[in-house]
């Protein structure tokens, strides 16, 4: 099991994972000597967002409008890092797939189509230089839905959010290549394990 790090090296605010995420990658990238690793922030929705994932700090399963998590690549293998998962951190992909993302089967009494997930795949540096949140999203009427970080909001030129280009996924944007514009590739459940199975 990897044992290099460990959650509490990392900043983690309840809720505002994609932040986290970022902050995650960014650190890793900034520290490592791996020249062999490659690194990823992947976001999880669909149309509804509506996604359960299993494992999870607030419960087992919790159905979230969308979540995100890393996973890097290095020459020990693939790992996920999840800072809000109850799974090891980080976790081999392997498990991580398979416990807290397992397939959804439908069956004719019960219809799981609207919770099959989507992945955005996005390259960490890409993700770093590109995303950008004033948190708006934790807002309404002017009141915080969670408690925000005391750090400020990201931005990049001039943009001051973009999260909801990154939560977007739809059936039809499934096989449309990276475009290199920091928002990645979608896959559906399929193509998102052959990605990262070595």
């Amino acid at each position: 099991m990897e044992t290099q790090s460990k959650k509490s090296d990392f900043t983690h605010t309840p809720s505002y994972c994609e932040e986290n995420t970022f902050l995650l990658l960014k650190r890793i990238l900034s520290s490592t000597s791996d020249t062999h690793l490659d690194a990823y922030a992947v976001f999880v929705s669909n149309p509804n967002q509506s996604v359960p994932l299993w494992h999870q700090t607030r419960g087992n399963p919790v159905v979230w409008d969308y979540h995100v998590f890393a996973v890097i690549i290095k020459t020990t293998g693939v790992w996920v890092y999840d800072l809000d998962s109850t799974l090891p951190f980080p976790c081999p992909f392997e498990t991580y797939i398979e416990l807290a993302c397992p397939l959804l089967e439908s069956t004719p009494d019960n219809d799981l189509s609207l919770f099959h997930r989507y992945y955005r795949v996005v390259k960490a540096k890409e993700y770093i230089t590109t995303f950008a949140s004033d948190r708006r999203h934790m807002q309404k009427d002017g009141v915080w839905l969670a408690a925000p970080p005391e750090y400020p909001g990201f931005e990049t030129e001039g943009c001051f959010f973009n999260l909801d280009v990154y939560w977007k996924m739809e059936p039809e944007m499934v096989g449309i290549q990276d475009k290199g514009d920091g928002f990645g590739r979608v896959f559906d459940e399929q193509g998102f394990r052959q990605r990262f199975y070595l």
